[in-house]
């Protein structure tokens, strides 16, 4: 790939989180009440993600390509495939229905409205904006469920291509989780609207929300890709995964307060990723305030823990994956 467009896409990245950062520095600090210390760990993270780029730039114009560079190469040579993946599997989830895309805003309203149903008269005294709690809890489990359910298939329900043509394998699972996105992006305006409607004031740090949302994204894509490679060697693994996935919403506080757990059984919760990015969500949505710090990293450690371990998997089976195809 040319050189020049590599470091035209590190500066288009750099140069958007920069301004990300200043942006949200303007705004915020009229809002929101943060420490010395916050603004200085958030000056360490910019400063290391620009470290990172550099290092990975100066690396490729020595012909070595690490994981970033090797990103910037797959989006470049293969977007278009991706782009059709992504519109192949957004256009068939939604084939013959006759309400189409619409899904995307009632299915969170709907499931939203049965638990609200089932659960208001139990929780709602004791919830700030039980609605809101409700429905935020709803769409991202929802968005994680369907990651990790589309890219279980994502190499097993395309054995026909890859047997036939050579393609990065990687591209299925992130093709899935992109067009997950789509729908993730549809279904956060439903929950906009409801928080309105709610009569909750939208401050600054509902743009903090994007950050959880992220960690919650790369989070569900390492699960997805680990996932990926079990199911072309173990085919049992479908029918484990929605039982674990029920228990794991049960176990998650979406329906009902964090408060009610006994304390003996916190760990549970502590050690549950996806407690930590609704939480902080919630917290940011409802509260109108920042996570302490340490929320920030525990969930990043939990994205790059679960991207790291998918990544690492994925890749030390994807060879025998046409044998087994």
């Amino acid at each position: 790939m040319d050189i020049n467009k590599v470091r035209k896409f590190y500066l288009i990245v750099w140069t958007a989180c920069l301004s990300a950062f200043l942006l949200f520095y303007l705004i915020a600090r009229k809002d929101l009440v943060f420490t010395n210390t916050y603004w200085i760990f958030v000056s360490i993270f910019c400063l290391a993600l620009f470290a990172i780029l550099l290092r990975s730039y100066l690396k490729y114009k020595k012909k070595y390509i690490d994981y970033v560079a090797a990103i910037v190469y797959a989006v470049y040579r293969y977007g278009f495939l991706i782009s059709q993946l992504v519109s192949r599997d957004f256009k068939s989830k939604y084939k013959r229905s006759v309400l189409g895309v619409l899904w995307s805003f009632l299915n969170p309203l709907l499931t939203m409205i049965v638990q609200f149903l089932v659960f208001s008269t139990i929780f709602k005294a004791n919830t700030k904006s039980y609605p809101v709690y409700l429905l935020s809890g709803v769409v991202c489990f929802s968005f994680f469920k369907e990651v990790t359910d589309m890219c279980l298939s994502s190499i097993s329900g395309n054995a026909n291509l890859i047997n036939k043509v050579y393609i990065p394998k990687y591209i299925f699972p992130l093709a899935r989780t992109i067009s997950s996105m789509i729908n993730l992006g549809l279904s956060l305006i439903p929950l906009i609207l409801v928080s309105i409607l709610m009569g909750i004031t939208l401050h600054a740090s509902v743009l903090l929300g994007i950050y959880f949302l992220g960690c919650l994204i790369v989070f569900s894509l390492g699960v997805g890709m680990f996932l990926a490679a079990l199911m072309v060697f173990f085919r049992d693994i479908q029918f484990l995964w929605s039982v674990i996935t029920q228990v794991w919403q049960y176990a998650t506080p979406i329906f009902y307060p964090a408060e009610i757990i006994p304390a003996k059984y916190h760990f549970i919760i502590l050690f549950n990723p996806l407690y930590h990015f609704i939480g902080n969500l919630r917290k940011c949505l409802l509260d109108g305030v920042s996570p302490e710090f340490p929320a920030y990293i525990y969930c990043a450690i939990f994205a790059l823990l679960s991207l790291s371990v998918g990544a690492f998997v994925f890749k030390k089976t994807q060879d025998k994956f046409t044998l087994y195809l």
